[in-house]
């Protein structure tokens, strides 16, 4: 055998441990992707139905609940946290909401739960997307009266380092189970005489410390140009002898501030 022939030979050699390498490594590497790939700890069953919410209720809760003036409500109402959440290498989910619980009124209490859930739980919850993506709200149950429960939901969404607030108010009707706006207890001239008069005797506040007041209560003022504004049901809460208007303090949707206002004026929601 000639040198070029043992040198062609070795060549060959070679090229075939190479070749075979990389079709191995490619394998193994295969095999890695689909080991490192995202083990989901999904704590409850997301399933958008009419009943889904009751995967999360109940939970025994320590929550104080805070009870407006300290009456004594007609109605027997338990409060439970629930959660739905996901957890793996790149997706942060938690959002906490309540269950209710009405003595004696389950229907009414169902409803509720049903529209609580469908409300704070987007409908991609499940859904993976490439990239970071991160969530986390809360709840707090700032009011409760012998006709309304009010709840407050803040936190925020996260995907691929872009982020959005979320900050909005639902308040339910106890007696009969609906979401409730504005609309529903005064018209657009009777909201725009008690936001006027409350103006006038500088009753309007915002809640946060921040810089241009007067220019944001301006702002507030003129929201309620528009039935389709009053019409909304997640843009107040209630609080104590309160109501806060939930409003963006500029379009990235990035901020959102509180403005006050004395029940006085709002006395059917009371």
């Amino acid at each position: 055998m000639g040198r070029i022939e043992v040198y062609v030979r070795g060549c060959l050699c070679f090229l075939t441990a190479f070749i075979m390498g990389r079709m191995i490594g490619e394998i193994d590497n295969t095999k890695t992707e689909r080991n490192t790939a995202p083990e989901e700890t999904v704590n409850t069953e997301l399933v958008k139905s009419e009943t889904a919410w009751q995967d999360h209720v109940p939970q025994d809760s320590e929550r104080p609940v805070e009870i407006k003036d300290e009456k004594t409500l007609e109605t027997d109402i338990n409060i439970y946290d629930s959660f739905a959440q996901i957890e793996t290498n790149m997706i942060h989910k938690t959002i906490e909401f309540p269950g209710i619980e009405i003595i004696g009124e389950e229907e009414i209490a169902n409803l509720i739960n049903e529209q609580i859930y469908s409300e704070i739980i987007p409908t991609d919850f499940e859904q993976y997307h490439v990239g970071r993506e991160d969530i986390e709200i809360r709840y707090e149950i700032e009011n409760i009266s012998n006709e309304i429960i009010s709840i407050h939901f803040q936190g925020y969404l996260s995907y691929c380092g872009s982020y959005t607030a979320c900050d909005k108010g639902l308040n339910f009707n106890l007696q009969t189970g609906s979401v409730i706006s504005l609309e529903d207890y005064y018209t657009l001239p009777d909201i725009r005489r008690i936001i006027d008069d409350a103006g006038k005797e500088n009753e309007i506040r915002i809640y946060e410390e921040i810089p241009e007041t007067k220019q944001e209560i301006d702002n507030f003022i003129q929201l309620f140009d528009s039935e389709e504004y009053i019409a909304r049901t997640d843009i107040f809460f209630l609080k104590e002898n309160h109501i806060y208007f939930i409003v963006p303090w500029d379009e990235s949707g990035r901020h959102y501030i509180h403005v006050e206002l004395s029940l006085d004026g709002f006395s059917k929601l009371q």
